[in-house]
């Protein structure tokens, strides 16, 4: 059986919400038809016409539909038994139906039930109005839309709020409480008067501060975020507080949402992480102190034993050299020691004393300077491309760090090579690289170099690039190394240029 209906769409619409919007028309009147093609020719919404009910049905189970308009009267089904199926079915549908029927009353029954929108009476006298109730019927659908998205984002957004461990609060200017989740209701229990000023009083610390910046948030209409800790109810709690505005359809701050996050435990495992891993640094730090200055205390003990062999001998007199020469191991011995000792006490205590803003290129030419003699002893040049000025930073403690990453670069180089040294500014940060075209770094000994104690070089103490760490860990920095592509490696230490 052919179908009988008909598609009709008109094109370059001017409406962007009507131009998606499809109306289904039914009626087993042709000329019914025909005349409602005529009426609506210029109409920006879609339009599809049927015959009869069945014939709808199978419209709808391929079109999508916001407004159907049935004929009361149809053979095989009336449009009434038609709508209350779409309404079954489809119940977004906006329902409406034309009639000839006088005694509207099973009508009126319906509109009352909810099953009809409107009905329409036949015949159609004006055009115009009966072309506005099809409006009226598309706005319905749309405002039941917009109110459908709205409640699923409400529910969707409820659904948030209560799942999270954080504590939201939304409350207008007066601090009168809009909503409050489940969390916040556990964490400070249910606050009196649903007002901000019933937070219970062992919370009272946290009340000034809320308020004042509830107060600056509709002021401003800007989002606050403070980090802080109080002492509550005898304990020392740390948390973090979000203040965010939300504005009304004016853009005027109307209510401020608190989100509030109790972060003591975060921080407690971070204190223990941090112990943990202090301990596993002084473990390292002590097995290599003790094989470091224990060698050269055993050594000089083994001198001084000699010395004494050879005072109780007599023979100082016949071997001055010889007691010159153990005198001599016990001074290196004991200084180098000494020398641990201060890089010991410098790696495991925080030295920033002074912060203040310096100029980071006049530090590098210092210490630059510092070592001439080992450079022209290597006949090394050195290439300096300075694009940094001011940073905050302690003075001393840069020229210690430059100083020991410039000597290894040093050390690392052969006669007559080339460092390169580099000062940029990215994003508030200080880059400064360092480039030599010595041997590089073998892969087993990269993830070791920064190591307390961990040295390849001969008489060399192994605390110089651990303490390069340590200063910049302290200036909330970052330090490391990679191998050039063609020879030698490139230090790079990142600091905040700070204000």
């Amino acid at each position: 059986m052919a179908k009988k209906y008909f598609n009709m769409k008109t094109k370059n619409y001017k409406s962007r919400e009507l131009k998606n919007q499809t109306v289904l028309f039914v009626d087993d009147s042709p000329e019914m038809i025909s005349a409602l093609k005529r009426v609506m020719i210029d109409e920006k919404f879609n339009r599809l016409f049927a015959l009869n009910a069945n014939d709808a049905l199978e419209i709808l189970e391929k079109e999508q539909v916001q407004v159907i308009v049935a004929d009361m009267k149809m053979p095989e089904m009336d449009g009434l038994t038609l709508l209350r199926k779409v309404k079954k079915n489809q119940p977004n549908i906006v329902r409406m139906v034309l009639t000839a029927i006088t005694n509207p009353l099973e009508i009126l029954k319906s509109i009352n039930s909810g099953e009809v929108f409107r009905y329409v009476v036949k015949p159609i006298i004006s055009s115009e109005r009966f072309i506005s109730y099809i409006n009226d019927a598309l706005d319905f659908y749309r405002l039941r839309m917009i109110e459908r998205e709205l409640l699923e984002t409400e529910y969707r957004f409820r659904g948030i709020f209560e799942s999270t461990n954080d504590c939201i609060i939304i409350l207008n200017e007066n601090f009168d409480i809009q909503y409050i989740n489940g969390s916040a209701v556990e964490y400070f229990g249910k606050l009196k008067g649903e007002n901000l000023n019933g937070l219970r009083h062992e919370f009272s610390p946290l009340t000034q501060d809320w308020k004042d910046n509830i107060r600056n948030v509709f002021r401003d209409g800007i989002k606050t975020q403070i980090s802080s800790s109080k002492m509550i109810r005898g304990e020392k709690i740390y948390f973090e507080t979000e203040f965010t505005p939300i504005n009304d359809t004016d853009g005027n701050t109307d209510t401020v949402t608190i989100i509030y996050k109790d972060i003591t435990k975060i921080k407690k495992l971070q204190q223990e992480l941090l112990n943990s891993e202090k301990m596993v640094t002084a473990g390292k730090m002590a097995a290599g102190f003790a094989n470091e200055v224990g060698n050269r205390l055993a050594s000089a003990s083994t001198s001084a034993q000699l010395c004494m062999s050879t005072l109780s001998t007599s023979e100082v007199s016949s071997s001055p050299s010889r007691m010159t020469k153990h005198l001599q191991l016990i001074n290196r011995n004991l200084n180098t020691s000494t020398d641990i000792l201060k890089l010991l006490v410098s790696f495991t205590k925080p030295m920033l004393k002074d912060l203040q803003i310096v100029d980071l290129n006049k530090i590098i030419k210092l210490v630059i300077a510092d070592l001439h003699d080992e450079i022209k002893a290597k006949n090394i040049s050195i290439e300096f491309v300075p694009k940094v000025s001011k940073i905050k930073t302690d003075r001393e403690r840069m020229l210690e760090l430059f100083e020991n990453i410039l000597l290894n670069a040093i050390q690392a180089s052969s006669q007559n090579q080339k460092i390169q040294i580099q000062t940029k500014i990215e994003e508030e940060i200080a880059i400064i690289e360092i480039h030599d075209n010595g041997c590089g770094i073998s892969a087993e000994n990269m993830d070791e170099i920064f190591e307390p104690f961990y040295t390849t070089k001969e008489n060399a103490t192994g605390m110089g690039l651990a303490t390069c760490q340590q200063i910049v860990t302290e200036h909330g920095g970052s330090i490391y190394v990679q191998n050039n592509q063609d020879k030698g490696v490139t230090f790079i230490v990142k600091i905040p240029k700070g204000n």
